[in-house]
């Protein structure tokens, strides 16, 4: 069992896009927490794109209730279950106000984002105000106050059905200020795919996320790849991802340590979740094609562990609580 062979090494929980009930319904329970994760925004109606979130029409609040108790279903007093998160990724721009506003007022799919954006902009700046004046506040603004009715509509639904687990909420990957402002009173803790492309975190961009809102944080997805893993056997060729590149599988694991100790030491996040338990493949593991098959996972994509990768990983994991202490000691 995946679980079994995971928590030797030091891992102690479920990301957002395990397969939780599966985990939670098997015959043993699981000693690892899990994430519970559902598609809410992400293809209702059809609107879902870029910039704008169809939030505002009131079948999504039915939607939102729907998917809520499917999700938490017989979980709700499951000591296993960390909590909820829905969405991937969901937009967070400053094109997003004047999208709304000149969107198809007469299409049923978008007439609700045109009529609220034009009577949230027009109690800004009068009965004549027109697209050219948008300020940048105002499309901070916006974003700030979509993110406000999107949450609360998501967080009523599932504190409907579950009064005892957290509310993670959507999974961010756009530092945009006025998305995490509008969730701050909505969530327990704020999720953000940081990757940082870089050897270190970035303390200051970690800093603004937590300062933004007033929430800690979880990495929800970040890997690193590794250059020796590309190879005719693997079938790899890490064109794929945003993730970082390390020459070696040690060298993943170095920059797991490093990456884990500068996120720690941030004070901000609380904990992340490694992208993947296996490499990208496709379902008969070449399928997908070249430019998507990457070195992303735990395991290679014929099932056996990356064992350079995962000992080091195994150091750090093993010792996340002592570090934590000496940070906060600092």
């Amino acid at each position: 069992m995946v679980v079994d062979e995971l928590r030797p090494y030091g891992f102690n929980g479920c990301g957002f896009v395990g397969d939780y009930k599966l985990m939670l319904d098997a015959t043993e329970a699981t000693p690892l927490n899990q994430v519970g994760f559902g598609y809410i925004l992400q293809g209702y109606d059809g609107t879902y794109n870029d910039e704008v979130m169809n939030v505002f029409d009131p079948g999504f609040e039915k939607r939102a209730d729907n998917i809520a108790k499917s999700m938490v279903d017989k979980y709700a007093d499951n000591p296993h279950v960390m909590g909820w998160s829905f969405d991937n990724e969901p937009p967070a721009n400053n094109n997003m106000l004047k999208a709304c506003l000149t969107t198809d007022k007469y299409d049923p799919k978008t007439a609700y984002n045109y009529y609220t954006a034009w009577a949230w902009f027009k109690q800004r700046h009068g009965e004549n105000a027109t697209i050219n004046d948008i300020t940048p506040k105002d499309k901070m603004d916006w974003v700030e106050f979509t993110y406000d009715i999107y949450l609360n509509i998501c967080v009523t639904a599932f504190r409907k059905y579950d009064q005892n687990h957290l509310i993670f909420g959507p999974k961010l990957d756009k530092p945009n200020q006025g998305s995490f402002r509008g969730l701050s009173k909505w969530v327990d803790v704020v999720c953000y795919d940081y990757y940082g492309n870089a050897w270190t975190a970035e303390h200051s961009q970690m800093d603004s996320f937590y300062r933004w809102s007033g929430r800690p944080l979880i990495n929800a997805e970040w890997y690193c790849k590794g250059a020796d893993a590309v190879n005719d056997e693997t079938g790899l060729t890490n064109f794929s991802g945003v993730g970082y590149q390390a020459t070696t599988q040690v060298g993943r694991g170095h920059y797991y340590q490093n990456f884990v100790i500068n996120m720690l030491e941030s004070k901000a996040f609380i904990g992340w979740h490694w992208f993947r338990y296996i490499d990208n493949p496709g379902v008969n593991k070449f399928d997908e094609g070249a430019d998507t098959n990457a070195n992303k996972g735990l395991y290679t994509n014929f099932y056996t562990p990356w064992t350079e990768l995962l000992s080091q990983m195994k150091l750090i994991n093993e010792n996340v609580y002592s570090m934590m202490d000496y940070f906060d000691e600092k």
